[in-house]
């Protein structure tokens, strides 16, 4: 958790962390759905390294009737 992380961390000591393209493209599939069409455009647009066409599908896709648990997930993802 990136609050535990952080604990670690020296104060003033900067961090970061990144998933690699297998991960990214499990979590968009975790929380899209693996047979949902923006799914399959998201990946796409992950492989093209096009980033306003990933952000336009997560907002299209956040545009639909989501329950609080999709809502967050998808915040979890951005």
């Amino acid at each position: 958790e990136p609050t535990k992380l952080l604990d670690l961390v020296p104060q003033g000591a900067h961090g970061e962390y990144f998933l690699d393209r297998y991960h990214c493209l499990q979590k968009i599939e975790r929380t899209l759905g693996q047979r949902n069409e923006l799914t399959m455009q998201a990946v796409k647009a992950v492989r093209r390294h096009n980033k306003a066409e990933l952000t336009l599908i997560l907002d299209t896709y956040e545009s639909q009737n989501l329950t609080e648990k999709q809502t967050d997930d998808l915040m979890h993802l951005r």
